[in-house]
């Protein structure tokens, strides 16, 4: 029997997992046999995996209203650690969680044989987790086997590992292309086909059979994408339709044979004597069922080979995406780059000149201070007096740069207090871009979608026109006439398009 596999995402609430109270599909004579793999509470995971790397962070900030005070969680939901999932305003989740199952109720239920081997099966997936998934904080995994069908829950937090701002953080993209699924939406989907295919291996070894997985699902397609798409599928479905078709008179004739009763006289053993006619028409059926079984089993294997160049074509669209979308992340990457370094540049080209013209000022009043102390140096015996005067005004001119110098620093704080400023407003930018698109994208859903409505309108009113057409021309009436008349006075053409509903009695 084939058992299919469900790798979904859950909704994550802890207090079910850990069974802290009794829903109504639970056996709580059953609860005790659970498997509870690890449940630790959610604010010490979060403690044990970003105290550090919040404090690392908090030592590089020169100001106080940047750093994190209130914990890595609070500072991220704005809410204390709870059991449940929460949600940031940038989409971010606190935990994440993944359901697993091998087969349904009816094939798999616990109490059978077959449950107890997909309990073998769940085990073995799990305790190689933490190890394929090395970016997946596991905190919370239990088996539950008193419900109807045993299965998995397993609570993780993502970690990725960033060179700007924590340097460790709850990241699913960057959790799942540090353990090389890439980047993009689909790579989330990727991960899972991975873990299936892992789950899929451990059942066959311990031998069940496993249905394949629904396809269609994980992937997003453009509109043209889509289209073509679209149409590969329906010249398969009509090649599908054609061979049917074609093996009909295989099966009506398999129906036809087991309808036949044979008439004989009956001797012991279960065996009978036919006559020669109904013997050489069973031949006859034989051979013509044998012929046309050949066909079949060839239209099947073209039939075959078909759909797998399809799942080809559609595993190549999978990789386009992907490409496309590492291809998108490395250019954003290396602008981001550019302009950080093009930002910096002219923070140092603005104080470099600023430098420069402090330095012609001391300059300038150098050469005029070595003037002065040539017309004072003749007289430096006999004139005391002005000798004073000469270093009092040498003490303002070293007064006045360390004046520079403090203006220098003002400025040098002002700039930076401005990048700071500068990068937050790209930020906002950039996060109003991301929902501009979004609304965008669902705008034009929504057009096509009415667009595809209204073509399907306009062709049912054509047909409804032929339609009426035809039944005028088989009853001798003409339907362009009887459009324009009915016998209550209105006008058909209102039903079919028209403006107005017009007396036409008097026609």
């Amino acid at each position: 029997m084939m058992r299919t596999l469900s790798h979904v995402q859950g909704k994550g609430c802890l207090a079910h997992n850990n069974r802290c109270f009794k829903p109504k599909n639970v056996d709580s004579t059953r609860t005790p046999e659970n498997v509870i793999y690890i449940q630790q509470d959610i604010a010490e995971a979060y403690r044990n995996l970003f105290t550090n790397a919040v404090e690392l962070y908090n030592a590089h900030q020169k100001r106080n209203d940047r750093k994190i005070m209130n914990g890595y969680f609070e500072h991220v939901f704005n809410h204390a650690p709870c059991g449940k999932v929460i949600e940031s305003p940038n989409g971010q989740k606190s935990f994440y969680e993944d359901v697993v199952q091998i087969g349904t109720k009816d094939d798999t239920g616990v109490g059978s044989t077959n449950a107890a081997t997909a309990k073998l099966c769940l085990d073995e997936y799990m305790q190689g987790f933490t190890t394929r998934n090395p970016n997946f904080y596991v905190f919370n995994a239990v088996m539950h086997v008193d419900e109807a069908t045993p299965h998995l829950h397993i609570d993780y937090i993502p970690i990725g590992h960033y060179t700007r701002g924590v340097p460790v953080q709850n990241g699913l993209a960057q959790a799942l292309r540090e353990m090389g699924y890439g980047g993009g939406k689909d790579a989330i989907n990727r991960w899972r086909i991975s873990e299936r295919a892992v789950l899929g291996d451990i059942c066959r070894a311990h031998g069940f059979e496993i249905a394949e997985e629904n396809p269609g699902r994980g992937y997003s397609f453009t509109v043209d994408e889509y289209k073509k798409h679209r149409d590969i599928i329906n010249d398969y479905e009509r090649q599908e339709e054609t061979l049917r078709n074609e093996i009909k008179p295989l099966l009506d004739s398999k129906a036809i044979a087991e309808q036949v009763t044979v008439k004989g006289l009956s001797l012991p053993g279960n065996k009978k004597i036919i006559n020669t006619s109904e013997f050489d028409e069973l031949e006859t059926q034989k051979k013509a069922y044998a012929l046309q079984a050949d066909e079949y089993r060839r239209n099947n294997e073209l039939f075959t080979s078909r759909t797998a160049e399809l799942d080809e074509r559609e595993r190549a669209l999978q990789e386009r995406e992907a490409k496309a979308a590492e291809d998108e992340a490395l250019i954003e990457k290396k602008l981001k780059e550019a302009k950080e370094k093009k930002d910096a540049a002219d923070s140092l080209k603005w104080e470099a000149q600023v430098i420069y013209n402090t330095q012609v000022k001391l300059n300038e009043k150098y050469e005029k201070s070595e003037k002065e102390l040539d017309q004072y140096a003749s007289r430096c015996f006999s004139l005391e007096d002005d000798i004073k005067e000469f270093k009092r005004k040498f003490q303002i001119a070293e007064k006045e740069l360390e004046d520079a110098r403090t203006d220098k620093v003002m400025l040098e704080k002002k700039i930076n207090a401005l990048t700071s400023e500068n990068a937050d407003l790209r930020e906002k930018q950039r996060n109003f871009d991301k929902e501009l698109k979004k609304h965008t994208d669902a705008y034009d859903e929504k057009i096509e979608d009415l667009k595809i409505k209204y073509d399907a309108a306009n062709g049912l009113l054509d047909a409804a026109y032929e339609i009426g057409n035809y039944i005028g021309r088989r009853c001798g009436v003409d339907f362009n006439d009887a459009l324009d008349k009915r016998s209550d006075g209105y006008s058909l053409g209102y039903i079919f398009g028209g403006q107005g509903r017009d007396r036409v009695l008097d026609r």
